[in-house]
């Protein structure tokens, strides 16, 4: 029997499917999503991104600042195909220390975004700080946090006593701020105590040799490993026993996840965090962790964790208890769907419960997983765009000229290859290539427009 269930799709900008962030926001929701509909993961880089994009039940755009996105949301918009648009990070404030400052800066992305937010039928938010930036965009908005996939059973932590919790920070080079505010918190503590920073304790930091100085030049006693794998990172939260989330004054601080928190918490690892973004919204002060809003504050929270060896198991066995019961993505996806399932018995016409087995009916297959859609001309579309990116032009087009060998029918090296022969004052050559685009283009959206008349003729 054919699987009549909706088809969602996650469509991203091309990156690697490796990261934290594709974890937390495609690859782990898709697959928890996937327990109800067919759920596709699939990337601008793929040839026949624009078919599946423009013919999916229910298009979820991840962010991606894009022309033609924005104009394949309008296409469905008139089709009356949904779409949902994902922002996931404050695009109008990153700061000049990430790499991708330089894309969001430009006035004419942003404007891009706001404008494809604005179009979606849903805009949704990874944090609450982003929604109440972004709310006026669109009338139809949520949040859809960070979540976790497994958490383990909370792990013993015998060796506790008054004078012994073990600190630890984690973060990347994004983070430097984070980490010299929290250097200067803990040099103020350790003041307070009468102590020097060099008699201890000392921090676990796990992060690059250029944070690993912030704490040194503080004056903290510091514990170091070197940035790994998630792998890695997991091991070394089994390794301290309060850890910390510390944030800036920014609206992209106050828009970030609080993906520490849970983390910390899903290990057995008392979190202690600036009481600001999404921290004061998921964590509650005094039981499942402590905030501070300022250096007084985090002196506080810290003398009571270290005075209180049983305050401190109190909180962090009911925190271990929060983010195992609240914060999965089995629970997660329940809350997507009491907003996906209106869109798409809109679109379908029936209740979309009946096609996707939500309630578990034991005589229906269960969900078949997250379908992770790839074509083999991707991995050289990737190199090329890198040498792109880097100005090495006549690389790069001779990288996009090997994917146009493999795949013709796409239209994207096409266009590269007019930026590039353009940029090297070949005006023909750039020419020819642009109009190759165009056509490879208009064919992908008359194929899928003519499949959309076509599938609506038959169920009339």
């Amino acid at each position: 029997m054919a699987d009549e269930r909706p088809v969602v799709v996650l469509l991203s900008h091309p990156q690697g499917r490796d990261s934290g962030d594709y974890s937390h926001r495609v690859t782990l929701p898709g697959q928890a999503l996937a327990a109800h509909l067919r759920v596709i993961d699939l990337q601008t880089s793929h040839p026949d991104s624009v078919t599946v994009a423009l013919n999916a039940d229910l298009l979820v755009v991840t962010m991606v600042a894009d022309p033609l996105v924005a104009s394949l949301i309008t296409l469905r918009k008139q089709a009356g195909l949904p779409t949902a648009y994902e922002i996931s990070d404050d695009f109008a404030d990153f700061p000049p220390n990430l790499p991708a400052h330089a894309f969001y800066a430009q006035p004419q992305i942003q404007a891009l975004i706001a404008g494809m937010a604005s179009n979606a039928d849903l805009l949704q938010c990874s944090s609450h700080g982003l929604v109440r930036k972004y709310a006026a965009l669109n009338a139809h908005h949520s949040v859809f946090p960070n979540q976790l996939t497994e958490v383990p059973a909370l792990p013993q932590r015998d060796r506790l006593l008054p004078s012994d919790p073990v600190l630890g920070w984690s973060g990347s080079a994004g983070h430097l701020d984070d980490a010299r505010r929290l250097a200067q918190l803990l040099r103020a503590w350790w003041r307070h105590r009468g102590r020097s920073p060099h008699d201890g304790p000392s921090i676990r930091v796990m992060s690059s040799p250029l944070i690993r100085s912030v704490f040194e030049e503080a004056g903290c006693l510091v514990d170091y490993r070197p940035s790994g794998g998630f792998k890695d990172y997991l091991a070394f939260l089994d390794r301290i026993d309060i850890g910390f989330a510390v944030i800036g004054d920014t609206d992209f601080s106050a828009g970030r996840s609080d993906g520490k928190f849970l983390e910390l918490a899903s290990r057995g690892v008392v979190c202690v965090a600036s009481d600001a973004g999404e921290y004061p919204i998921s964590l509650r002060h005094g039981q499942t962790g402590l905030l501070f809003a300022d250096e007084a504050g985090f002196i506080t929270a810290l003398d009571a964790l270290f005075d209180s060896p049983a305050g401190l198991e109190q909180i962090r066995s009911a925190a271990h208890v929060y983010v195992r019961t609240e914060r999965t993505h089995e629970r997660g996806a329940l809350e997507r769907l009491r907003h996906y399932l209106p869109l798409l018995e809109a679109r379908i016409g029936r209740d979309p419960t009946h096609a996707t087995n939500i309630g578990a009916d034991p005589g229906q297959p269960p969900g078949t997983g997250l379908i992770v859609m790839t074509d083999a001309s991707e991995a050289a579309f990737l190199v090329a765009s890198g040498l792109h990116n880097a100005g090495q032009l006549e690389a790069a087009l001779t990288g996009y000229l090997q994917v146009i060998e493999q795949r013709p029918d796409f239209y994207l090296p096409w266009q590269r290859c007019a930026d590039i022969a353009r940029a090297l004052g070949g005006e023909a050559d750039a020419q020819h290539f642009e109009q190759t685009a165009i056509q490879r283009l208009e064919l992908q959206v008359r194929t899928a427009l003519s499949a959309q008349t076509g599938s609506a003729g038959s169920s009339a």
